[in-house]
């Protein structure tokens, strides 16, 4: 079988020429011999390379192709082979191709001899699954050139202008699921310190950063910044939002169940009717934060910091685990904690008219100038605390609960069994 030499067509040629768009939708097709199987394609091909009026763009379509097609060194011989032909420099790459090329997620090399080297600029191998998955959704609501992007969230290839501005599009007008896929890519690639980047941009600008009804279910979002940003309505359940920045948050009726917020600045957020079912709240920043009617039965909020007007009024706090929160000057008005266990919790100047504490276990609790007003302990444990200055407190409901060693200045309680209060003091 002779080899078929690769040669720029002559002037003259027979070979039909074909249109740089329709070359643009075709792969080139080599077999294993290095004869090609189309030469219409490969005089096309070759007169690109050659004729140095080419369209950049095709020229950068041309080398993509043969990246996807596995035929560089066929390439590379149509290279060659025209500079020893006509002794010239035939085929030079210039920085507008190199650009083009990183758009597109490739990085490319060219050597002395005018050979190239063509790969793809990866951050890191994602998982197979998850890169089929957002491939598959990004193919239906994507722009073409942003699919690459998503698949391979990179630095370098952000800093091209097109794909920035696409980005920018998408955060400010996209719809759910582009915001979605776009934040899930950046959080499967690392890359959540390049999103802050851009957040804050929008913010600076005067935009608002509108992510509400989001689907971020599950992501690693440790430490992303989404101060001031609307995320009500977000689905966000075993989400990390480990040292997140939330201030100033919109999560109205967002669904955080399960998700961790350990360390997280959720101060003067709102998380009016938000879900928040067993959630790590441990060391969490919520002063001032509104949580009205938010459910957080069976929470961690170990050391959280709920002081300063929060409003945790009618909100469900049903087997919480509150060790050493700061509740001073909270609103309780109407919260449920049956069961919950308060070990070494500040209610101090704390609001909790009708709220239930019954079944509760409170321990080394500081409840001082505190309106009881209607509140239920029936049922609860009391040990070791202190009750100073308290109003209210004989109409609270104390039926069947147990107390231990309590310091007060209340002369008498007289809903409280009297010989059960004495004989708590004398313990």
């Amino acid at each position: 079988m002779t080899p078929l030499t690769l040669t720029k067509p002559s002037i003259g040629s027979t070979t039909p020429p074909l249109h740089p768009a329709e070359l643009a939708s075709r792969p080139l097709t080599f077999n294993l011999e290095r004869r090609c199987t189309n030469k219409t394609v490969l005089a096309a091909v070759t007169d690109a390379l050659c004729d140095k009026s080419s369209d950049d763009q095709l020229i950068a379509t041309i080398l993509t192709n043969a990246h996807d097609g596995g035929y560089q060194s066929e390439l590379n011989a149509i290279i060659s082979n025209s500079r020893a032909r006509h002794n010239t420099d035939s085929f030079v790459i210039n920085t507008n191709i190199e650009h083009l090329l990183a758009g597109k997620g490739f990085m490319l090399t060219q050597n002395s001899d005018g050979k190239v080297d063509i790969s793809r600029k990866i951050s890191s191998v994602p998982d197979p699954d998850r890169h089929q998955e957002i491939s598959q959704s990004t193919a239906r609501i994507l722009p073409g050139e942003l699919i690459s992007l998503i698949c391979s969230f990179d630095d370098e290839i952000l800093v091209g202008e097109k794909n920035v501005v696409e980005i920018d599009r998408i955060l400010r007008q996209g719809t759910r699921s582009e915001k979605g896929l776009l934040i899930a890519a950046a959080s499967h690639q690392g890359k959540i310190s390049y999103l802050n980047t851009l957040f804050l941009q929008m913010i600076s600008g005067g935009h608002e950063l509108d992510l509400s009804g989001v689907d971020l279910s599950n992501l690693n979002l440790r430490g992303i910044d989404l101060h001031g940003a609307n995320l009500s309505g977000a689905s966000m359940h075993g989400c990390n939002l480990d040292f997140a920045n939330l201030r100033l948050t919109r999560l109205t009726k967002a669904n955080l169940n399960g998700a961790s917020l350990c360390n997280a600045d959720l101060s003067n957020a709102n998380l009016y009717s938000a879900r928040l079912i067993a959630a790590n709240l441990t060391n969490a920043r919520m002063c001032d934060a509104i949580l009205n009617s938010a459910v957080l039965k069976f929470a961690n909020l170990t050391c959280a910091d709920l002081s300063d007007d929060t409003d945790l009024r009618n909100a469900w706090l049903d087997h919480a685990n509150l060790e050493r929160t700061n509740l001073d000057e909270a609103y309780l008005c109407g919260a449920s904690l049956t069961h919950a266990r308060l070990h070494g919790v500040k209610l101090d100047w704390a609001d909790l008219t009708d709220t239930n504490f019954s079944h509760a276990i409170l321990i080394d609790t500081s409840m001082s100038c505190i309106n009881w007003k209607h509140a239920d302990f029936s049922h609860a444990r009391l040990e070791r605390i202190k009750l100073t200055a308290a109003r209210s407190l004989q109409e609270a409901i104390w039926t069947d609960a147990s107390f231990k060693k309590i310091q007060s200045n209340q002369p008498t309680m007289s809903n409280m069994p009297l010989r059960m209060w004495m004989h708590s003091n004398h313990k």
